[in-house]
């Protein structure tokens, strides 16, 4: 007996004896297999696609004049709009509009829907030479030519009238989000330029362009401050040096009246008479004044004391005074009057001296001050810069929104172009019958070469001379031939007609398979 290891050691001449051996087994398993498989694909469903091509044409107005603000990426546009596109509510419209699942009205409508989202398919063709995606296809698979042509069409218009309202929303959100964005930093802008106003006028004469100006003034006040002071001095001098000449000048004017009013013999009498009448008027009044308190005005004694100091009154009237003639000699009036302007001038270099230390004591101030407003100015001045600088760069990217709209509404910028229309499908692409004939072909050879070899297998049966050697180990001396029997010849040729039926039928099976598939 062979063991299983030596059993399925199949020589070629062994496979050659198998298949004439069990030819009838894999004759049928073919032709069973083969019209099943046929059965299939003449019963099955015909599905035909139709497909539409787009191009993804870049914008008409070059990229360094007008930059479209338009920033997804194709892939990704693509990919928003086939989601918008397989929407519900869009997938909705063309199954009512085309009438789709009529004679299914018992399906639900989430049903259909997903159905008809599984029959398309958007693929995205990229260029060998350009990374960027150049074309797409739209492809929809149903039963129906026509049906499937319309609706391919309509999806790929879908896809166009789409992509212009998103680029258009894009750049139309775009350019208003900026506009709105520039109203809200110029606000912000025109207080800085407020606050930067306010504080140069606050602060006008201290800030720091100022300090040169300053600088200078400080030292022409000082220059002036050290001439007003000299000038003073010499003006004090001036002043001392005529008040000593007054003096010298009167003394010699007394000198002179004097002797004038000795040699008239009236100088000293007045002179020193002057102060005894004074002296007698005082005591007559202290007179009258007593008698008041005992008489009335009428009284003699009241009428002659008064008559008295009417007397010395006119008495003293009449006598004249040195010192005031003195006062009327033309060299000590000219000298007072030179005196009178040097002290007027002393109180205005005086008055100019203040008012100078003041002006410097203020522009010292702002000087001193100078370090803090440059830092406070600086610090506004950067603020105010860092908001101009983002203004201005809003203000330029507002620009080009409204350029790239400008440009959307015109149709200037990308636009998706149809370059081959869906035309109606002629051949069908599901059942496949090529795919379903090799299907069904090998299925047949598979079951008939797994039963031939499992009859193979465990079949022990002596078939040749070197199977006796094998088995019993002894060398064959005689060989008997054949016996025929009658009938046999008969059997043969039934044999032989059946199988020229049998791989007849095969071969009309695979006839029929290629009309189909033509």
């Amino acid at each position: 007996m062979n063991s299983l290891t030596q059993q399925t050691q199949i020589k070629p001449d062994q496979i050659v004896e198998l298949v004439f051996r069990f030819k009838w087994l894999i004759i049928c398993l073919l032709a069973v297999s083969l019209t099943i498989g046929l059965v299939k694909t003449l019963v099955a469903d015909r599905v035909y696609q139709a497909s539409t091509m787009i191009l993804i044409q870049p914008q008409e107005v070059p990229e360094d004049y007008v930059r479209s603000v338009v920033s997804t990426g194709i892939e990704e546009r693509i990919s928003s709009i086939s989601q918008q596109i397989m929407s519900r509510t869009n997938l909705e419209k063309i199954i009512n509009q085309f009438g789709l699942y009529k004679k299914n009205k018992d399906m639900y409508l989430e049903d259909k829907i997903e159905g008809i989202r599984k029959r398309i398919d958007v693929t995205i063709t990229r260029s060998s030479q350009r990374r960027s995606s150049e074309t797409f296809a739209i492809q929809f698979r149903g039963n129906q030519p026509d049906q499937v042509m319309q609706i391919t069409n309509t999806l790929a218009s879908y896809f166009m009238d789409v992509n212009l309202r998103i680029r258009e929303a894009q750049v139309v959100g775009t350019s208003n989000f900026l506009s709105e964005e520039l109203v809200k930093i110029k606000e912000t802008l025109e207080l800085k330029e407020r606050d930067l106003a306010k504080y140069r006028s606050e602060h006008v004469g201290g800030l720091p362009s100022e300090l040169e100006s300053n600088l200078r003034t400080l030292d022409r006040l000082q220059t002036q401050l050290t001439d007003s002071q000299a000038a003073l001095r010499d003006a004090r001098n001036t002043e001392v040096s005529l008040q000593q000449q007054i003096i010298r000048q009167k003394e010699l004017a007394a000198q002179t009246t004097g002797q004038a009013l000795d040699g008239s013999g009236n100088g000293n009498r007045r002179s020193s008479g002057r102060a005894t009448d004074r002296d007698e008027l005082n005591r007559l009044r202290e007179e009258l004044n007593s008698l008041l308190l005992k008489y009335t005005e009428k009284h003699p004694d009241v009428v002659k004391s008064q008559a008295a100091i009417k007397k010395i009154e006119k008495k003293i009237r009449d006598s004249g005074d040195v010192e005031e003639l003195l006062d009327t000699d033309p060299e000590v009036v000219e000298l007072k009057v030179q005196h009178e302007q040097v002290v007027n001038s002393i109180v205005g270099l005086n008055a100019d001296i203040r008012i100078i230390k003041e002006r410097m004591g203020v522009h010292e101030k702002l000087v001193e001050q100078t370090p803090k407003r440059e830092q406070e100015l600086q610090k506004l001045l950067r603020d105010y810069a860092s908001i101009q600088n983002v203004y201005t760069s809003v203000l330029d990217r507002r620009l080009e929104a409204e350029l790239s709209v400008n440009m959307e509404k015109k149709q200037k910028g990308e636009q998706f172009r149809v370059l081959d229309y869906a035309i109606r499908p002629e051949k069908p692409i599901s059942p496949d019958v090529r795919k379903a004939f090799l299907l069904s072909l090998g299925v047949g050879c598979a079951l008939a070469g797994g039963i031939v070899f499992l009859f193979f297998t465990f079949d022990n049966a002596v078939r040749s001379k070197k199977d006796i050697e094998d088995i019993f180990k002894l060398p064959i001396l005689v060989e008997i031939g054949s016996i025929k029997q009658p009938g046999d010849n008969f059997r043969k040729k039934i044999q032989v007609v059946g199988l020229v039926v049998a791989l007849s039928y095969i071969g009309i099976i695979i006839g029929l398979f290629m009309a189909v598939e033509l």
